[in-house]
């Protein structure tokens, strides 16, 4: 850079509180880092010019290219119109959902990108049921009518992954915190993307897919509160993963040893069986509550008796050979036309764990679009 003064004036300052959030880092957090003072760093980001020598500093520290903080993303809020929905337990952090957010709008962007030069083929669409009621009789009929529009046979569901996939939804696996299950943005006009956490167990993971499905097919206007929001996307989840006509009759007289063999079956946990037959009347409140104790006793409500297999999806992973055999494309290429460093590519998209940074080079002319229209 000939001139350290100058001055960066097309610099998105929403990107430089994106770059800091997505390495977890508070403004404080990176004043410290850079020697930068924070009340310029707070003004950065509020649309200040930022210096080239800064940027250069702050690119280097958050481990980002300095193109990312020129893109044009539209960085999306949680559980607003948006449509970018959390499924998270209770107690988790504003900061944990914030860090996941802009995790999950920068891979909007990084997939919005890949399929510019794809033409994404899907099997089915999504099917759209806005409930009027909420009630559990009409979110059993919608789950019975989605399982007929996507022709899933009578039974247990081989794969959640490929009924999600089938319908063009891009399932990403990644380290989450532990409180944050999976994060679904299904904006109009945009690729819907499912972030799921990879520290799942197979049985919730499979449920945390149905009750994201049942965002995308019910819950377009957010005609209800939350919390409702989420019990029918649980109920939803639950009669797509087993439906009354065929499971109801297999619940009667239950033991652990049948709760464990329809486990095995079904590819549910037991926990959610036993919910299921809760919901269906199979059994009363007090054999509910009987069989939750039974449960925390064997452990069985955090873990599994037998292990359910996890489901890897294979869409993404398609776009990314695509482009690599196809559109010889190479590493290098595709991390720039992504806006990130290369080691953090192949940690992202090709699997390698070892995060290995490497010095900053010059890109390579790139032949595939990053700006948005």
């Amino acid at each position: 850079m000939n001139n350290p003064r100058a001055m960066t004036e097309s610099i998105r300052p929403e990107m430089l509180k994106m770059g800091r959030i997505l390495r977890g880092k508070t403004q404080r957090q990176l004043a410290d880092e850079t020697g930068i003072d924070q009340a310029l760093i707070s003004k950065y980001e509020n649309g200040r010019p930022i210096p080239e020598s800064d940027l250069e500093t702050i690119a280097a520290t958050l481990q980002l290219p300095e193109k990312f903080f020129y893109r044009h993303i539209n960085i999306h809020s949680p559980n607003g119109a948006s449509m970018l929905m959390f499924r998270r337990r209770q107690t988790t952090t504003g900061k944990m959902q914030e860090q996941v957010s802009m995790e999950m709008n920068r891979l909007s962007d990084n997939v919005r990108v890949l399929l510019d030069s794809v033409d994404l083929q899907t099997i089915s669409v999504v099917p759209f049921y806005e409930p009027k009621t909420g009630s559990s009789e009409e979110i059993e009929s919608i789950a019975e009518r989605v399982r007929l529009e996507l022709r899933i046979p009578r039974g247990p569901i081989k794969s959640m992954t490929r009924v999600l996939e089938s319908i063009g939804v891009v399932i990403v696996r990644r380290r989450m915190p532990t409180k944050i299950d999976a994060l679904v943005d299904s904006t109009p006009g945009s690729p819907t993307i499912l972030l799921l956490s990879e520290d799942l167990l197979g049985g919730r993971q499979r449920f945390t897919l149905a009750h994201e499905l049942a965002h995308m097919v019910m819950h377009t206007a957010l005609n209800f509160t939350y919390e409702n929001l989420e019990w029918q996307a649980d109920y939803f989840a639950s009669a797509f993963l087993m439906p009354e006509h065929d499971i109801k009759s297999k619940l009667r007289n239950l033991t652990m040893e049948r709760l464990i063999a329809l486990s095995t079956e079904w590819r549910v946990s037991v926990q959610a069986l036993v919910r299921r037959a809760f919901d269906l009347g199979v059994i009363s409140e007090r054999q509910y509550r009987s069989w939750n104790e039974q449960l925390g006793k064997s452990g069985y409500r955090t873990s599994e008796p037998y292990t359910i297999p996890i489901e890897e999806p294979s869409l993404l992973s398609s776009l990314i050979r695509i482009h690599m055999n196809d559109l010889q494309y190479t590493v290098t290429e595709l991390a720039d036309a992504l806006a990130m460093e290369e080691w953090e590519f192949r940690h992202n998209f090709l699997g390698e764990r070892t995060l290995h940074i490497i010095p900053k080079s010059k890109k390579p002319i790139l032949r595939l679009s990053v700006e948005s229209s």
